[in-house]
């Protein structure tokens, strides 16, 4: 009888049955699966094991102290260690070959017993021996009595381990599950009352004690019953020789020693390297976690035992295994990112440290389970040298990084977080990259032919009706024809065609029988009988729709399991932030406070877009969804954990929005700002005179609403331009993760940059051109022709020689990289004119750079022959000029070196831009150094993206000019220092385009799926890119948030000043006075004229600053007060270069100066006044501000406005009837009309200008 005989037998009593239709039968039948029975119950003993182990744990912390919990724990650790050497090492070769042992089971389960007892007491002995090296955790073994026990006690563990391999290879995986719980119930009840007892040994005692007493009555139970019956079924089977036992066990062996150091040597070293109070916090959240590790353990054990029975299914048990382990630990997963410090907390506060320590480790055990479902596969194939390879690499890499962690970095290699949770970040780590290295190989094992999944409401089809047996026998007589037929036929079957018998064999068809004479003859054929009614259906509404669902996730498998992970990372993002602690913000920012698995769940998140951009199609919903958790978790993180909006210029912004809501006007002579009022009047507008707490909330969350904005109108632009599906999805990510420049919180230049997109957007979807108006990538105007035509041939010849000897390099494009523009009619082009001349108004009379950077955007599309509006940037220059000249007045009248200063100034306005931003705290000059580098990302990666789509043969123009247009506003002005951050904001859309590119050149989807997929690699260098620029983002976006946030006490200190009655200003200290800097603090929401700011020059010296503010309030007199903040004190420590604790000593001297009064103390911020009695008194002498706007006449002004009117009425025209007839009305043929209006109207402004200046 073969090994597979059993199952044969099975099978064929199942032939002759009538088909169950209980669905209570049909769950009988699939449990009657040897592979289901056995994970199902090595699953409950996971679950019962690992239950257990918490009751026994949580017992431990509460009867014992943290130093006995400690010294015990080591001991554990060490005694599992080594009988996890030979005895888990052992279990393989067991899984492995008891299948197939047959009378030689009973022998080789005791040399299994025996070799690996007498390694264990070597080890052990040499332990014991060696004492003195492994750190004062194992003082317990100090006695020579103690050392010898300890050695017995190793053998007991060995045997303890090794039975259940045995159990798990005779099919008898109940039994286990069975003695793990007796064994976790009987400790846990030990351990209680020996706390008394022995309070220094009583959690090792209460450990051994019941695990030497099983070994007894477990292998009783082994030799007399599953032993005798497991040779007697496998009897005959296919031999195994020794020497293949011996050369697979070698093999298996030397792997596991490395693969099992992974999870057990860790905790020696931890040990050696800490405190044993510190071990003990890291050792139960260890503990913990590693019963998780047994869930795919234990699978991919019963995958080997079961994978030697039946090699037939080895695919379906490998995916079976795979889907179950990474279902139950992702579900656990989530409960522990949810419950861990809850549950450790109530262990005693010590433990809740932990906690993250406890959140990583659940989740490398996802990465665990894909190693060792391979293993399972590779041990059931016998391939004893892959097994080596990779067990020796899994422990290598997670071992060695932990040592590294430990000695060699200084705590976690460098990492700023501590080392207990620093050995989680590299455990998780470390078998990420392991199981990254696999898939490859496990996915096409597992992707073998599909079976239809077991649904428990669907009856099996009838087996079909056998041909009619001329002496039937009775009902048992049939019943027990198929058993014995199949059992005869197996026996005979001869070794080499054992496999031809596994595959599945079609149904056999009824033989019918044989016709009469009567029945064949057509004029005797009887009628034929009537069709029998419909049969209703078997089966609920309710029930179909739960079957169409479950077809729906096995057809949908890959796309389930990524939006699993993606909600997985969301937990892990989201949920532990409400321990981040903002007081302890460093020179890294944000990144330095956050938990080390909101880090985690942000780059599973991240990898997890990319996971949806390989899927073989596209999944909309889920990529949407995607986009929406990354914006929410990059740019909305800060809306979660600060409790007010960050940046304290947006709290300027409202107080501009209020003032027009209170004044129904603007003050110039105020701020700047005013002379571009239309984002404040449009707020003001929308919420309807809303008061400035009202309006925090939405502030709050506008870089969030901001982004997704963004993103639709990114979508409008990525709508035209020739890139496949993945390509464009794969743009938006990094457009996300690229957005790191701050420039989306309320502000003017956040709204107006969403106008400066849906304006792009606009151009390239309505107006590009069609038809004979279309000029290809290698079409070029009339002109051109005509000038090459009167070239002489020797220079176009050699011109051509030059082309073609770049076109190498660089490529030779031969199609367009747009999508063939859609007609439309004339009117809808009027009416999308109309709005694009609102979008370009909104945005002039809101924003100084954005309306100049829609002008030149114009131009060059109009110019790259990508727009039909060639009249356009003439129209929008000049309402630009008119805005700039005759309603800002105001500011450029006494700003106009300012102004201008900047203009061709190309090397200053980078240096003020870049280097002049350099200095401060080292960790500060860091993220400085990240957000340059991340310019160079833009530009070698759009490099890339564009040279890859040429050799294509790609014309890319109108991305090319997208990504090069704002850097002409480098030539222009320096912007207050900003306008390098500016033109990475105008250029991100482009950029982001072009590197996607770089990954997905390809324009469309492919003629198959191996032509639209691509190699697996570059899916692979896409998550690698997106993971660094994520790390990136993270220091780049909120590496000032030490500064940046704004905090209730410095709100509170604030509102005290504005609750003072009649007028105040503020006096603060800041490093420069000619940086413009907004004071950090949150001033100027409300009153901005009532509440001034004043500045003065701080010392670095801290002691000196005293006499300094003294002077100055003394200066401005009453009703004056000197604020400091904490932020303020962040900014010139880390950003200035002022000495660390610098604000401390500032207030310690402010304190001890007597000629100085606190009248005010918050925490974050406190005020000081003269210690005089005129402190308090008003405000007098202050100049009424002038409100409105001023055009500034001059004698020619009234001229220039209608100049004004008719130049815009004549090239507003000019526009509409070349969208009516286009091609008959160019530009150039109404010069005559529009050219001297225009010259006219630049004269008024060059005479305003002198004349006002």
């Amino acid at each position: 009888m073969t090994a597979g005989s059993v199952d044969a037998r099975t099978a064929a009593l199942r032939v002759g049955a009538a088909p169950s239709t209980s669905r209570r039968a049909r769950l009988r039948e699939h449990l009657t699966d040897p592979f289901s029975r056995n994970s199902y119950a090595l699953i409950v003993n996971t679950g019962m094991t690992g239950l257990l182990g918490l009751v026994f744990w949580f017992l431990a912390a509460r009867f014992y102290t943290p130093e006995d919990v400690g010294r015990a724990s080591a001991l554990i650790s060490a005694m599992t260690l080594l009988s996890a050497i030979v005895g888990i090492n052992i279990t393989g070769t067991l899984s492995r070959f008891l299948p197939q042992s047959g009378r030689r089971t009973a022998r080789l389960v005791l040399v299994s017993y025996g070799l690996s007892s007498l390694v264990v007491a070597a080890l052990a002995t040499g332990f014991v021996l060696t004492l003195g090296w492994w750190g004062p955790s194992f003082g317990l073994l100090a006695s020579p009595w103690a050392a010898i026990g300890f050695v017995g006690v190793a053998i007991a563990a060995n045997i303890f381990t090794v039975q259940d391999g045995v159990l798990v290879g005779l099919r008898g995986a109940g039994w286990v599950a069975l003695e793990n719980t007796v064994f976790g119930a009987v400790k846990a009840a030990l351990l209680v009352l020996l706390a008394s007892t022995l309070p220094a040994s009583g959690v090792y005692v209460a450990w051994i004690v019941p695990m030497i007493l099983l070994c007894l009555p477990v292998n009783l139970l082994v030799f007399a019953r599953r032993v005798p019956r497991h040779a007697r079924e496998t009897d005959g089977g296919t031999a195994t020789t020794g020497s293949e036992i011996r050369g697979f066990m070698a093999g298996d062996f030397v792997g596991a020693l490395f693969g099992f150091g992974a999870i057990y040597l860790v905790p020696v070293v931890v040990a050696a390297a800490l405190a044993p109070s510190t071990f003990a916090v890291f050792y139960i959240a260890w503990m913990m976690a590693g019963v998780l590790n047994l869930v795919p353990n234990n699978l991919a054990q019963t995958l080997t035992v079961e994978g030697v029975f039946d090699a037939g299914r080895l695919a379906r048990y490998a995916r079976s295994a795979l889907v179950r382990s990474v279902a139950l630990l992702g579900a656990a997963a989530v409960l522990l990112l949810l419950l861990a410090r809850p549950l450790l907390a109530f262990l005693g506060p010590d433990y809740a440290a932990a906690a993250p320590l406890l959140q990583l480790l659940a989740l490398a055990s996802l990465g665990r389970a894909v190693l060792e479902v391979w293993l399972g596969v590779l041990r059931a194939q016998g391939r004893a040298r892959s097994i080596v390879r990779w067990q020796v690499l899994s422990g290598t890499v997670v071992v060695g990084s932990v040592v590294a962690g430990l000695f060699l970095g200084g705590g976690t290699l460098g990492m700023p977080i501590d080392p207990v949770t620093g050995v989680g970040v590299l455990v998780l780590v470390s078998n990420v990259a392991v199981a990254l290295l696999v898939l490859p190989r496990l996915l096409p094992v597992i992707a073998g032919r599909r079976e239809a999944p077991f649904d428990p409401w669907t009856p099996p089809a009838p087996a079909p009706d056998p041909a009619p047996d001329p002496a039937p026998d009775s009902a048992v007589a049939q019943r027990l024809v198929p058993l014995q037929v199949v059992v005869r036929q197996r026996a005979t079957t001869p070794p080499d065609e054992a496999q031809t018998e596994t595959a599945p064999q079609a149904p056999r068809r009824p033989v019918p029988a044989p016709r009469t004479s009567q029945e064949t003859s057509p004029e005797t054929s009887p009628e034929p009988p009537p069709e029998p009614p419909p049969e209703p259906p078997r089966e609920t509404p309710a029930r179909s729709r739960w079957r169409r669902l479950l077809v729906a996730v096995d057809r949908g498998g890959p796309a389930v399991i990524v939006a699993v992970a993606s909600l997985l990372a969301l937990v892990m993002i989201f949920e532990p932030l409400a321990w981040v602690d903002l007081g302890a913000l460093s020179g890294w920012g944000l990144v330095s406070v956050l938990p080390v698995v909101t880090l985690a769940g942000v780059a599973l998140l991240l990898v997890s877009v990319v996971a949806a951009i390989a899927l073989a199609r596209e999944r909309k919903v889920l990529l949407t969804a995607q986009l929406v958790a990354v914006c929410c978790a990059l740019h909305g993180l800060t809306a979660l954990i600060e409790p007010l909006p960050r940046f304290p210029t947006s709290y300027v912004h409202l107080g501009f929005a209020d003032f027009i809501s209170r004044f129904g006007t603007v003050a110039p002579d105020v701020d700047a700002r005013f002379s571009w009022p239309g984002f404040f009047a449009l707020v003001s507008f929308v919420s309807d005179g809303a008061t400035p707490e009202q309006l925090l909330p939405l502030v709050r969350v506008t870089p969030l609403l901001s982004n997704l904005f963004y993103l639709l109108a990114l979508w409008l632009i990525l709508r035209n331009v020739r890139i496949s599906w993945r390509g464009k999805w794969f743009a938006a990510l990094l457009f996300t993760v690229l957005q790191w420049i701050g420039q989306d919180y309320f502000s003017p230049q956040g709204y107006t940059f969403l106008l400066y997109m849906i304006f792009i957007g606009i151009l390239l979807t309505w107006f590009r051109p069609v038809g004979r108006e279309a000029v290809g990538a290698a079409g070029r105007p009339a002109w051109v022709d005509g000038a090459l035509r009167r070239t002489p041939s020797w220079l176009r010849r050699a011109g051509s020689a030059v082309r073609r000897g770049v076109g190498r390099v660089i490529g030779t494009p031969t199609q367009a990289g747009e999508r063939a523009a859609r007609p439309s009619s004339p009117a809808t082009r009027v009416a999308l004119l109309g709005l694009l001349l609102t979008i370009f108004a909104a945005a002039t009379v809101s924003h100084q750079l954005t309306p100049f950077v829609m002008v030149i955007a114009a131009g060059a599309l109009a110019l790259g022959r990508r727009s039909t509006l060639r009249g356009l940037p003439v129209l929008l220059g000049v309402l630009l000029i008119a805005w700039v000249s005759l309603m800002t007045a105001a500011f450029w009248t006494g700003h106009l070196t300012d102004v201008l200063g900047g203009v061709g100034d190309l090397t200053g306005n980078v240096s003020t831009s870049i280097a002049a931003r350099a200095g401060g705290d080292p960790a500060h000059g860091v993220v400085l150094m990240v957000r340059v580098a991340l310019f160079g990302v833009l530009a070698i990666g759009s490099l890339a993206g564009l040279l890859r789509r040429r050799h294509r043969g790609i014309d890319d123009r109108v991305v090319l000019l997208l990504l090069a247009v704002p850097f002409l506003a480098v030539l222009v002005q320096n912007y207050g220092g900003e306008i390098g951050l500016r033109v990475y904001m105008f250029a991100l859309p482009g950029a982001c385009v072009l590197i996607a590119m770089a990954f997905f050149p390809e324009t469309a989807r492919g003629s198959g799926f191996r032509a639209s997929f691509g190699s697996i690699w570059r899916y692979v260098a896409a998550g690698v890119v997106v993971l660094v620029l994520g790390a990136a983002y993270g220091i780049a976006a909120y590496g000032n948030e030490a500064f940046e946030r704004v905090t209730q006490g410095e709100m509170a200190a604030v509102q005290w000043v504005y609750d003072r009655p009649g007028d105040a200003q503020v006096l603060f200290l800041t490093d420069s006075l000619d940086s413009g800097a907004t004071p950090m603090m949150p001033i100027g929401y409300t009153d901005t004229i009532g509440v001034g700011v004043r500045a003065t020059l701080a010392s670095p010296n801290a002691a000196d600053n005293p006499s300094v503010v003294v002077e100055q309030l003394a200066y401005w007199g009453g009703s004056t007060y000197f604020v400091t903040s904490q932020a303020e004190e962040q900014y010139l420590e880390v950003s200035a270069g002022f000495p660390k604790g610098w604000g401390t000593q500032l207030r310690a001297a402010l304190a001890a100066d007597p000629r100085l009064q606190k009248v005010l103390d918050t925490g974050d911020a406190q005020i000081w006044v003269p210690r005089n009695d005129q402190a308090f008194d008003p405000i007098t002498g202050r100049v009424p501000e002038l409100l409105g706007v001023r055009i500034g006449p001059t004698p020619w002004t009234p001229v220039g406005v209608t100049v004004l009117i008719g130049l815009v009425g004549v090239l507003l025209v000019q526009q509409i009837w070349a969208l009516r007839r286009p091609g008959r009305a160019a530009l150039r043929t109404t010069v005559f009309v529009w050219g001297p209006l225009l010259l006219a109207f630049a004269a008024v402004v060059v005479e305003r200008l002198f004349a006002l200046t």
